[in-house]
């Protein structure tokens, strides 16, 4: 997965770029734009593919955390993912 996340700088937290965050068998892509996040949606899944992994999108969501209300238009293989206005940990794991 490291290799999908390379040249990808999107958030700055502490003066150092942030793209993703870990959390057991989850990880949390994190984008400046819609379309930064749509393309480490989409380099985050080609890895999976080749790696034989499954490409969990009924469980992926999209979130936006900004002042301003936007359009998220995030895309997995053509599937439009769901937005969501928060999410709970029983959402992430049912």
């Amino acid at each position: 997965m490291p290799e999908s996340l390379n040249d990808h700088t999107s958030v700055p937290i502490n003066g150092r770029p942030i793209c993703n965050l870990r959390l057991a068998d989850d990880i949390d892509l994190m984008a400046a734009s819609n379309s930064e996040l749509q393309d480490l949606t989409r380099s985050a899944a080609a890895y999976r593919m080749e790696a034989s992994a499954v490409s969990v999108i009924v469980k992926s969501k999209v979130m936006i955390n900004s002042k301003e209300p936007k359009d998220i238009n995030i895309c997995i293989n053509g599937t439009l993912l769901v937005a969501v206005d928060k999410l709970k940990m029983s959402e992430r794991h049912p």
